[in-house]
């Protein structure tokens, strides 16, 4: 179960029945006398999914008979893996009701939509092809007030044609699929597919015909998916799918690249029993699909009275990046891998870090030629490199509003960034994550080189603030 999922700990079904009695007709006592429900039964099943609902969301979600009833934490895991990839690609710069993304079959329920939107504040699309869902679907959106966010579209027997047949370049963020996992009643029957490939799940069987059943399976599905997605390439950033079978995915690999895709990624969705998979692909070469590459450093005996956060930033400006500045808003519940701390943005397109000794040579024999025809008064020594003076404040994404270069970078981009800086008591920590840039991880590297040799010249140079506070 992904690592912010709220269901990593069992909610208590006794609690959760005191404030919504809908579940309790359904609790049991095991043979430990703790309050258990049989996911088994259909209405339980029903009940619980209602009461998660209300109590960690408080989206009231009508699910009437006969018709797909979503297990909460296996949504909330898709939700959660959608965070990740919008912010292993910086959000697309875009904030949350900014994004957008299509929820495919969004099924009577429109629960990844209603999630989506509650939790995240985005903006979505939930494609249905039945009639009576499509009605159903949007009674749940009213009910909750979400209109403004949540549209619901009628399409016929396209998968992603119709929805995106108006579409604009780059208009949606994501796409999201619960594809049709059965390819005739018989499989819905007798379980012999499941049976043949996997466990068979801990829950009731639920859905409507169109939920559950598509001719060839989720596998046919998904290779539709994959052949309109390359009509559509070009609105959409990142396409993505559930995937029930782990061996299809030799065979969904050979389709995406038999369409041009290079860029394509899986994940694991595991609650309890019942595992499922995550499809993503893209288009763009440039999109992450997985984590984005990190670096990080450690500077020892930071003194007590040093801004850290200032003395780094300082010396990034002497690289004069066509965009330095700090920001704000970075998602801290993301699984980014990073800790919270100040964060600084950094673009560049030429490399300016290295040869910095050959450099600071020639400013050595350009100072002395310049200081044997100045007069004695102007004579006094300047440390070979010019460090900002460093205040005590907070910095912070106004704290440098004047010095932040925000140039237009070109499309040449060598590395771009986020710096973020932890201070703790004696030790000051970076951490760079890759955004983009034809330098990768090894620019990152540089970089970090570049701060560290930086941070142990000015350590032993007496001219240098750093070298005296370290004195004290």
């Amino acid at each position: 179960m992904h690592v912010r999922n709220i269901y990593r700990n069992p909610p208590n079904f006794a609690e959760l029945a005191k404030k919504h009695t809908v579940i309790a007709p359904f609790l049991f006592l095991n043979s430990n006398g703790v309050p258990k429900i049989n996911f088994k039964d259909q209405q339980a099943l029903r009940a619980l999914t209602k009461a998660l609902l209300l109590e960690d969301f408080q989206l009231d979600v009508d699910i009437p008979e006969n018709v797909l009833v979503p297990t909460v934490p296996l949504r909330l895991n898709y939700i959660l893996w959608l965070e990740d990839l919008l912010s292993w690609n910086n959000g697309f710069g875009k904030a949350g009701d900014e994004v957008c993304g299509i929820d495919v079959g969004t099924g009577a329920t429109a629960i990844y939509a209603l999630l989506a939107t509650k939790k995240n504040q985005w903006r979505m699309v939930g494609s249905e092809i039945e009639p009576q869902s499509v009605m159903l679907a949007r009674s749940n959106v009213t009910r909750n007030n979400l209109e403004k966010l949540i549209q619901i579209r009628h399409v016929k027997d396209s998968v992603l044609d119709q929805v995106l047949a108006d579409s604009s370049p780059n208009q949606y963020d994501f796409t999201m699929c619960n594809p049709p996992f059965f390819g005739n009643e018989d499989e819905t029957d007798s379980g012999t597919k499941t049976k043949k490939w996997r466990p068979e799940p801990s829950g009731a069987k639920t859905g409507t015909k169109n939920e559950l059943i598509y001719a060839g399976g989720e596998l046919e599905f998904i290779f539709k998916m994959i052949e309109e997605s390359k009509k559509h390439q070009n609105s959409v950033r990142i396409f993505t799918t559930m995937v029930g079978i782990k061996r299809d995915f030799k065979e969904l690999a050979l389709k995406l690249k038999s369409v041009g895709v290079k860029n394509f990624a899986s994940t694991e969705f595991a609650q309890g029993k019942t595992m499922r998979w995550g499809l993503a692909w893209s288009f763009d070469d440039l999109i992450h699909l997985i984590p984005p590459p990190q670096v990080t450093h450690e500077f020892e005996n930071v003194p007590g009275c040093l801004n850290f956060e200032n003395y780094i930033f300082s010396h990034l400006q002497t690289l004069n990046f066509q965009c330095l500045k700090w920001i704000s808003g970075v998602d801290e519940e993301a699984d980014t891998g990073l800790e919270t701390g100040q964060t600084i943005h950094f673009i560049t397109t030429e490399n300016t870090w290295t040869g910095q000794r050959r450099r600071r040579r020639e400013m050595e024999r350009v100072r002395k030629g310049n200081a044997e025809v100045t007069t004695a008064d102007n004579n006094s020594e300047e440390p070979p490199m010019k460090i900002t003076k460093l205040s005590n404040e907070n910095p912070g994404p106004a704290s440098h509003q004047g010095e932040a270069m925000e140039a237009a970078p070109s499309n040449n981009i060598l590395l771009e960034s986020h710096v973020q800086l932890v201070r703790d008591g004696h030790r000051g920590r970076i951490n760079m994550r890759l955004l983009g840039g034809s330098l990768g991880k090894d620019g990152l590297n540089q970089i970090v080189t570049y701060l560290k040799n930086s941070y142990n010249r000015d350590a032993q140079n007496p001219s240098t603030e750093l070298y005296q506070l370290l004195k004290c």
